[in-house]
């Protein structure tokens, strides 16, 4: 789970991730999406990391376009007897436009990304799950300067850095699986007037760690169930107000 505790609504900013190192999305609307939880009521969207194969592989590509644009991403992998792992790394930057419709100052956007996966089996029933992801993001902005405070060129620009961790443990005795993890999401977002700013106008910090158990019992071919328990503690501090939350 990556949502920003300190967005708006507690939402991910899709705008932050690069898609070079990412196996599949998947999109589940209503009830479809209850095997993860009472927080995805309405639906999730569900980004699934490259998988570790077998053997050793690697790949990449390099794009270069209008507007400047560059993006170069990478991946590699290992697989051996017990022990697969993924990782994988991006780049992006674009020099788009001007955000004020009167302007002519590019407004130009960056970020470097890399994400990771290793999978150990403990045997044949066990297996243990470790997972990161990183993003730092930078995008210049237009604002509202003086004195007629309309939309316009200006310097502004902010910075966004998430990173995150996953530790799990799968296990199966006879016909249930069960699924022990712990996470952790922590984002930080500033906005500075102009560049080389010691100190930014305006900053979120957001933190949830969660922990998690989850139960998935095939009482038959034609009858499944899930069951399980979680806890988690959000935090969020935007330099005027501060709040935390267990769940």
């Amino acid at each position: 789970r990556i949502n920003d505790p300190s967005a708006p609504g507690g939402g991910f900013d899709f705008a932050n991730l690069l898609t070079g190192n990412i196996e599949s999305i998947e999109i589940l609307r209503g009830a479809n999406s209850v095997p993860w939880g009472r927080q995805a009521i309405g639906g999730i969207v569900n980004i699934t990391t490259r998988l570790p194969d077998e053997g050793i592989g690697a790949g990449g590509r390099i794009e270069y376009g209008a507007n400047e644009r560059f993006v170069a991403v990478g991946h590699a992998n290992y697989g051996a007897g017990a022990l697969r792992a993924s990782i994988g790394g991006g780049y992006f930057s674009d020099e788009v436009i001007s955000a004020a419709a009167s302007g002519n100052e590019a407004d130009g956007y960056r970020q470097y990304a890399a994400n990771g996966r290793i999978e150990y089996d403990l045997s044949p029933a066990a297996t243990i799950d470790l997972r990161g992801y990183y993003a730092d993001s930078r995008s210049e902005l237009d604002g509202f300067p003086p004195p007629y405070y309309e939309l316009t060129d200006t310097a502004e620009y902010s910075t966004a850095r998430q990173v995150a961790g996953y530790a799990g443990l799968r296990l199966q005795t006879g016909n249930v699986a069960h699924r022990l993890s712990a996470t952790i999401n922590d984002i930080d977002r500033d906005s500075f007037d102009t560049p080389g700013s010691d100190a930014p106008a305006f900053f979120s910090r957001g933190k949830a760690t969660r922990f998690e158990y989850r139960g998935d019992w095939e009482i038959s071919p034609a009858l499944r169930t899930l069951f399980g328990a979680e806890h988690e503690r959000t935090k969020f501090d935007d330099g005027f107000l501060t709040a935390k939350s267990h769940i």
